[in-house]
């Protein structure tokens, strides 16, 4: 990831000059290596106290008018340091400017859009910061006066570093235009635990432990990120650099303001991504698609029920064809509801019954919504057991590729594409071609896949991917499951 952050700055085009200085904490090997190759970055390698105290080593260094940090997560957007420095050039009076941010994840699909509000004393010490290090800058003098970062802490130094700037009254600004790109990893410092263990210390520190007064500030800073239009939706287009990729890929989506959206979004795709064979397909369970559905199956239910004539009742055997299908395509928190909003409605419809027959048929629509919560419940938790176990087998430590079983590639898990040195999107949906050996170990007739079934060779085979070539692996072959769903598992030897 450090590679598309450098790239992200040394892409930046406009009316100023960038000094760009990267610090490493002395990691060496691939770290030197790439270095060497910068042409337009300062590169020092070096051992540090850590991330806070490697930026203000930067700091001390740096000698530009405006200064910013990126961590290596982080990202700036096109033509985002141009708008900065026009920003200052156009408003002498102010000392820092906070920009909008885009969270991604891995892949850079954008996840939530977070509008800058200029933050409150009161909503730092006694809530958190929500502007973001990456579209923060402040002019030289901060630096100058002696405001560095704490190193004393591991997480919250950047939060502690913009409160005291405001409380020594430097003039804060704002510039609503996304700036830079948030990479939503998971392990990010500021969403790990010692970060809430840090914020309860420093809010002792400073006398910031009155629960009403936390709760007035947090609604405070709420009506002004309201006023601000923070929680609105928003259409982006995110041009970011993307690991293998040449130059900014770009994506546009519709995204919201709320940053739990976005961490349940990354959380989403990454189990997608690593607990998904390829051609494998994974149903999104939108509740809004769910609610949607069920209010106009329940709606429907209603008229056609109206409709009959007779003692003919159509309004219950509707709504339970609806929970059968919504047992399928729903999650299970959101299955739950409308089983309680057909059964009201059903209880409704059936009430013009003679008792017993209202009492018999609800009793049956009961019984058939109770089995379809626990089909759900079951079939929930076993592809949350299969994408668990896809995951762990992309992350053990034997190198391991697993096909169909006509020997189209499924998985290549993270050691064989270590080994292979490729990325797992290359080989995907491709065939894998095999063959035999005899006993000294030579080459023998090409074997077909698809007709191994549920017997595939002993023994050592050899592996090409491309038809007519020497084999580039050998591996060891074994068969999980049978018929439509047999798969092979080829553990790569050496």
């Amino acid at each position: 990831m450090l590679r598309c952050c450098a790239a992200s700055v040394q892409d930046q085009i406009g009316d100023f000059e960038v000094e760009h200085l990267i610090r490493d904490g002395g990691s060496g090997g691939a770290f030197d290596e790439w270095a060497a190759s910068q042409s337009g970055a300062v590169c020092v390698s070096e051992k540090d106290d850590g991330m806070y105290d490697a930026i203000n080593r930067g700091f001390r260094a740096a000698k530009g008018d405006i200064i910013a940090w990126l961590n290596c997560d982080e990202q700036y957007l096109p033509n985002a340091l141009q708008q900065v420095a026009q920003y200052f050039q156009e408003h002498p009076e102010v000392d820092i400017l906070f920009g909008d941010v885009i969270l991604v994840d891995e892949l850079m699909t954008p996840l939530a859009y977070r509008r800058a509000v200029k933050p409150s004393l009161g909503h730092i010490r006694h809530s958190h910061l929500s502007t973001f290090s990456a579209a923060t800058f402040v002019r030289r003098k901060v630096l100058d006066e002696g405001h560095f970062l704490q190193t004393r802490w591991q997480t919250i130094a950047d939060a502690v570093w913009i409160e005291e700037l405001l409380a020594a009254g430097y003039r804060a600004g704002t510039l609503e235009e996304p700036l830079a790109a948030f990479c939503m990893l998971g392990s990010n410092l500021g969403q790990s635990t010692q970060l809430f263990k840090e914020r309860v210390a420093w809010e002792r520190e400073t006398g910031s432990t009155d629960r009403l007064q936390k709760k007035l500030h947090i609604w405070k800073y709420r009506i002004e990120r309201l006023k601000a239009g923070a929680y609105r939706t928003h259409n982006v287009k995110v041009s970011a650099h993307v690991d293998g990729s040449k130059g900014r890929l770009t994506q546009t989506r519709w995204i919201s303001g709320r940053w739990k959206t976005a961490k349940v979004k990354a959380e989403n795709f990454k189990s997608k991504r690593e607990g998904a064979f390829s051609g494998l397909k994974i149903n999104s369970r939108s509740t809004l698609a769910t609610l949607g559905h069920a209010a106009v199956v329940f709606a429907l239910a209603f008229y056609i029920n109206g409709m009959a004539e007779g003692d003919a009742v159509k309004g219950p055997p509707m709504l339970m064809f609806s929970l059968m299908y919504l047992s399928f395509r729903s999650k299970l928190r959101d299955l739950i509801w409308v089983v309680l909003l057909y059964s009201f409605g059903a209880l409704y419809l059936l009430s013009e019954l003679p008792s017993d027959v209202m009492v018999a048929r609800f009793l049956t629509f009961a019984a058939g919504a109770s089995l379809g919560l626990m089909w759900s419940a079951s079939l929930r938790n076993l592809e949350e057991w299969v994408k668990s176990t896809v995951a762990l087998i992309r992350k053990i430590p034997g190198a391991m590729i697993l096909t169909d079983r006509v020997g189209r590639m499924i998985l290549v898990n993270q050691a064989a594409c270590a080994r292979l040195k490729d990325k797992e999107e290359v080989f995907l949906k491709k065939e894998l071609f095999a063959t035999s050996f005899d006993t000294e170990g030579r080459q023998k007739e090409p074997l077909k896949i698809s007709d191994w079934e549920e017997r595939p060779p002993d023994g050592v085979v050899g592996l090409s991917f491309k038809d007519a070539e020497e084999p580039q692996e050998r591996a060891n072959v074994f068969v999980i499951g049978r018929g439509r769903y047999r798969f092979y598992a080829f553990m790569l030897n050496g």
